[in-house]
């Protein structure tokens, strides 16, 4: 989506629309092996490499993806396997934010607040920290940010240890997310920040919250986890940090048909063909799989899938090695046939 270079008002998208394709990842970075002076705000750069110091090797793992500019951000999105509410709703985010940039120019004084701060609620292999990193990268296509990163960090990592750590840490996450999105998974783990003055969680919503307050310009930040547990944290937290998620983003399981296809990609990016009799008996395990995934805990969506092409390929290979004819880039209708205690084991039903 971009605005017409003459008027500035015409909203128009100029992205291909696909229903499936593949999901592209960033490669992770070392943050011991980083440049620290070229990368930040310079106002903050300095506060960064002394929390860096004091935090030394116990601070938790935190991934930085930087902006590639030889990406597509928006083809990304649309390449998405599923996902349409999810694109819908992000469009319609920054398609609201463009207009208003637009009413500005008429409105001096109109006070634009980013409505990028987002909860994602799903369950896990939904995607979501995928579609955070796409959105840090079309947010900077857009103009809105000027940095295009985007920084993660798992929640429940940060929940222990000593006094003070937590929100150390999470200030660092935050600086070093300036000009960025800040993506945090399993959130609810920060449901212990009741009722503790000195919790570990509580350390981490009190240090964003002024955060997220005083970057409003340069900080976006997304809470990720499961649906009821994402909603008793808001519920529980105070209300001015709740008050700045204004969007809740929901992540639909994938369906049997999805994936397959998510499936076949991995097939095909391991250079390998299925037969026709293997696809169909895929099809329909698949169907039984997400018939079966209300009841299943362990249920993990795309997780889910790439566990039964591992086994699948493990199987595979035992019988090309006792096959001197085998193609052993054919998976056929054997490798499909899959033990129900070995499908248990991997946590498909």
């Amino acid at each position: 989506m971009r605005f017409c270079p003459s008027c500035g008002s015409q909203l128009v998208f100029d992205t291909p629309q696909k229903t499936l394709a593949t999901t592209t990842f960033a490669q992770e970075e070392d943050l011991s092996s980083r440049s620290y002076d070229t990368d930040f705000y310079p106002e903050v750069r300095e506060e960064i490499i002394t929390l860096l110091n004091e935090l030394d090797k116990m601070r938790p793992a935190l991934v930085r993806h930087k902006y590639d500019s030889s990406k597509d951000y928006w083809n990304e999105l649309s390449s998405l396997v599923g996902m349409e509410s999810v694109k819908e709703q992000l469009r319609n985010h920054i398609i609201d934010y463009n207009v208003q940039l637009v009413r500005k120019r008429s409105h001096p004084n109109l006070k634009i607040v980013s409505p990028f701060n987002c909860i994602f609620k799903g369950r896990p292999g939904t995607g979501k920290t995928t579609v955070a990193r796409i959105v840090a990268g079309i947010l900077k296509e857009e103009g809105i940010i000027d940095k295009g990163c985007c920084v993660e960090m798992d929640a429940s990592s940060i929940t222990s240890g000593w006094v003070g750590f937590s929100s150390k840490f999470a200030r660092l996450a935050a600086l070093e997310s300036l000009g960025g999105v800040l993506f945090i998974d399993e959130a609810y783990s920060l449901l212990n920040a009741q009722g503790s003055k000195g919790s570990p969680g509580k350390e981490v919503i009190d240090t964003l919250t002024p955060l997220m307050e005083n970057y409003r310009d340069k900080l976006i930040v997304i809470f990720a986890g499961y649906d009821k547990e994402m909603n008793e944290l808001l519920e529980q937290t105070n209300p001015g940090f709740a008050s700045r998620f204004k969007n809740d983003i929901h992540f639909d399981d994938y369906n049997a048909e999805e994936m397959l296809y998510i499936f076949l990609k991995f097939a095909e990016s391991n250079y390998y063909r299925i037969t026709e009799s293997a696809r169909a008996r895929l099809f329909a395990l698949l169907q039984i799989i997400e018939s079966q995934k209300n009841e299943n805990k362990r249920f993990a969506n795309a997780r889910t899938v790439r566990s039964l092409f591992e086994t699948i390929r493990s199987r595979a290979s035992i019988r090309m090695a006792n096959d001197r004819k085998a193609d052993y880039d054919l998976l056929t209708l054997d490798d499909i046939a899959i033990p129900l205690e070995e499908l248990k084991s991997i946590g498909a039903i």
